[in-house]
């Protein structure tokens, strides 16, 4: 039966302890915080407001500089005192327009509570196109909680906003274009 010195048992037993350690800190390179690319989330004062995100375009994956995009959000309270948003505004549109049931309303923050799936913002006379995938910049103000600054994502929908080149050449020895769905587009190569 071999026997390990003690130095070396140490050192076999250090060395596993430092190995298994490795990444476990929330500073490690795989535990690295994403953004996601759908929604946003942010807090201010008291309130938490969640699920941020424009609603995608139906048409070629882009809203046209002049045009409006609807906003989703939801706002959560933690405390016992109502709340209300007074002002809304971006850089990136004319006007900010609360909605509430569809139509021009306010967004008031219920205490302990949250926001409806019935309140959006729309975003009117956009100032540059805004494709699937890019932000919007929003500033809320609430009454009693402060000012929130943040980035909105428009939501990802799957769908591509731009052509998609297969690594096979095509007329004129070009790359050749792939449809959406993965298959050939019209004409069956």
């Amino acid at each position: 039966m071999t026997r390990l010195r003690p130095t070396a048992l140490l050192v076999a037993v250090l060395t596993a302890a430092v190995l298994s350690g490795c990444g476990a800190s929330r500073d490690a390179q795989t535990y690295q915080r994403r953004i996601q690319g759908s929604s946003t989330d942010t807090g201010v004062g008291d309130l938490r407001v969640r699920n941020v995100s424009v609603v995608p375009p139906e048409e070629e994956g882009t809203y046209p500089a002049g045009s409006d995009a609807e906003v989703k959000i939801t706002v959560a309270s933690n405390t016992r005192e109502p709340d209300r948003l007074v002002s809304v505004s971006s850089p990136d549109a004319e006007k900010v327009v609360v909605l509430v049931g569809g139509r021009p309303g306010e967004l008031e923050v219920p205490p302990l509570g949250l926001t409806g799936n019935d309140v959006r913002l729309r975003l009117e006379g956009l100032r540059a196109p805004l494709r699937t995938g890019e932000y919007v910049r929003l500033s809320l103000r609430f009454e009693d909680n402060g000012t929130a600054e943040i980035l909105v994502p428009v939501e990802l929908t799957g769908k591509p906003d731009r052509p998609i080149y297969t690594a096979e050449e095509g007329d004129d020895h070009e790359p050749a274009l792939q449809a959406p769905t993965g298959g050939h587009g019209e004409g069956g190569h």
